[in-house]
C-alpha cells in the first residue's frame, strides 16, 4: 500500500511539471521588440530567425550571408542598453513599436512593425520597409 502512495505521489508530480511547461507565457510586443533589436544588434541571427515572420527568413538569410565571422565577433560585444520600448496597438494582432536603446554609449531609436504570426508576437520586415 506504501509503494502505491508513493508512485501516486510521483505521478502528481511529474503531472504537474509537465502541465506547466507546456504552458509558454505569451510574449508581449515591446519583449519581442527588444529580443530582436538585441539579436539584430548582436548578429544573433537564431534569435533573429526565431522573432521575426516566417515569409521575411530570406532577409535575414542575405544578412547572414553578408556578415563574416570578424564583423559577428565584434558585434557579439556591442553594449546595448534599453530605455523604453513603446507599441501602438493597431488591432489585437498588429503593433508598432519604438525602440529607445543607447549602443556603445550612443543613443539610438528602431521602429518595428509587428504581426501575430501562430499566436505569436514577430517582427515583419516587410511591412517596416513599406512603411519606410
Amino acid at each position: 500500500m506504501k509503494q502505491m502512495r508513493y508512485l501516486f505521489i510521483i505521478l502528481l508530480a511529474t503531472l504537474s511539471l509537465i502541465s506547466c511547461k507546456s504552458i509558454e507565457k505569451a510574449e508581449t510586443p515591446e519583449e519581442v521588440t527588444k529580443a530582436f533589436v538585441t539579436a539584430f544588434i548582436t548578429a544573433d541571427f537564431n534569435n533573429m530567425y526565431k522573432y521575426t515572420r516566417s515569409n521575411n527568413k530570406e532577409i535575414i538569410q542575405q544578412l547572414e550571408k553578408t556578415t563574416d565571422d570578424a564583423q559577428r565577433e565584434r558585434m557579439k560585444n556591442v553594449k546595448v542598453e534599453f530605455q523604453d520600448v513603446t507599441c501602438k496597438m493597431e488591432n489585437d494582432s498588429l503593433a508598432e513599436c519604438s525602440c529607445h536603446f543607447t549602443k556603445d554609449g550612443a543613443k539610438r531609436n528602431v521602429d518595428c512593425c509587428l504581426c501575430k504570426e501562430n499566436g505569436k508576437w514577430v517582427v515583419d520586415l516587410i511591412a517596416h520597409v513599406k512603411n519606410q
